[in-house]
């Protein structure tokens, strides 16, 4: 609640630094925070322990973090020390075994730290392609509202589909220069749509790239992705910087009108204010506004378009997860659940991104025990956080007591 968390990295070695030498990667973690009990520090790398719920209740988490780190550390030869007065704060000393390639240095950090710095606070569009039309395929309509508004300023036309279904059909009548298409929905997945889209005799976007969107990229997937014929994939929850580099990448080259660098300073005129009061009751619910914020290219009124969508689509959400968690069909609750994972990470609550992963996980691998002792717990989160959602940024009402999403905001 209050204090500071500090990180130190350093090495140790026991002679000359050479290539073939070894050292030891030293990283520690202080933080000066309430600390842990001593009979407590034997629970702290079991799984689904959390201690002190007393002081902690309101902290949201799995209990899994420390035990994947411990694991992890197993598979690198390495180790983690915790030293924790109780009311005072914790350490953590993780130590990692490693061989020096070249004792050289490769960069200055601090210098390379200040630059990036700077240019987080400095957004400009890199590049302008007015004439070039893209398709974003999504089920999730939260998702093509942040396309749309990350890559606004490039001019792109930009037209959105809700299904595989329906981009065949868009598909059919209007060459694209780049497709986007969500690797998993409901009823026909990204990879079959794509596959169709491609192979018709008489289509118009055979030759055209196709990006996947997907919310598990792990190591590897680039390969996967193209063995199952799309030419590139993009992570989700998108980042903007690689949202618009993938786009420039395919795009055609003579569509394209690249931004110089004093234009792109110029042009950066970011509606930005000091709105984190506005945003602090969002904390309350497990929500991280900095984070989400970060996705949105911190621009706060984005950022508040897409805590509407949020909310709105939270009621069919959670009928569909409760129906298909009472019914036991975990292939339609795995494809809700992971919508809940990206959309969550989108907007700052990590927490409930991290335990609907796990979901995800258990209903694709029908552990059907798994899902039966955490889905209230999900869905407590995931209510609490559409709620803070809904009272911050509702729909705006049409005057008919429908609600409408705003997509985008106008301009100041």
């Amino acid at each position: 609640e209050k204090g500071k968390t500090e990180l130190f990295v350093r090495f140790e070695s026991d002679g000359p630094l050479k290539p073939g030498a070894p050292v030891k990667l030293i990283f520690t973690v202080k933080d000066s925070g309430v600390g842990i009990k001593k009979e407590d520090m034997d629970r702290l790398f079991t799984k689904f322990e959390r201690v002190n719920l007393e002081h902690n209740s309101t902290v949201e988490g799995t209990g899994l973090g420390l035990t994947i780190t411990r694991e992890l550390l197993s598979m690198m030869n390495g180790e983690i020390y915790v030293d924790s007065e109780y009311g005072k704060g914790s350490v953590f000393t993780v130590v990692i075994p490693q061989t020096v390639i070249d004792p050289e240095p490769v960069g200055d950090f601090k210098e390379k730290f200040a630059e990036n710095v700077v240019d987080a606070n400095r957004y400009s569009e890199s590049f302008r392609a007015p004439d070039a039309r893209i398709l974003v395929v999504d089920d999730t309509r939260m998702n093509l509202i942040v396309v749309e508004q990350l890559l606004k300023r490039t001019d792109v036309r930009i037209d959105v589909s809700l299904s595989g279904e329906e981009s065949i059909e868009k598909a059919a009548g209007i060459k694209y220069d780049v497709i986007l298409m969500d690797q998993r929905m409901p009823g026909m997945g990204g990879t079959e749509a794509m596959r169709i889209i491609k192979e018709r005799e008489d289509s118009l976007n055979r030759e055209t790239p196709v990006i996947c969107l997907t919310a598990n990229a792990l190591a590897g997937a680039r390969q996967q992705y193209l063995d199952e014929g799309f030419e590139d994939y993009l992570s989700k929850p998108i980042d903007g910087d690689a949202l618009e580099a993938i786009v420039m990448k395919y795009l055609p080259r003579d569509k394209i009108g690249f931004i110089n660098d004093k234009a792109g300073s110029d042009a950066t005129e970011k509606r930005k204010r000091d709105d984190s009061w506005f945003f602090a009751p969002l904390a309350e619910a497990g929500i991280h506004p900095e984070v989400g914020i970060r996705y949105c290219q911190d621009d706060e009124d984005f950022y508040r378009s897409v805590l509407t969508e949020y909310g709105a689509s939270s009621g069919e959400r959670r009928e569909r997860l409760t129906d298909d968690f009472e019914k036991g069909d975990w292939n339609d609750y795995a494809t809700i659940v992971h919508a809940v994972k990206s959309t969550s990470q989108t907007i700052g609550a990590t927490a409930l991104s991290d335990i609907a992963k796990l979901l995800e996980d258990a209903a694709e691998n029908r552990k059907s025990d798994f899902i039966r002792n955490n889905h209230d717990k999900m869905m407590f989160m995931y209510e609490k956080t559409a709620d803070a959602c809904l009272r911050l940024c509702p729909p705006i009402s049409d005057g008919k007591g429908e609600g409408e999403i705003l997509e985008f905001l106008p301009e100041e």
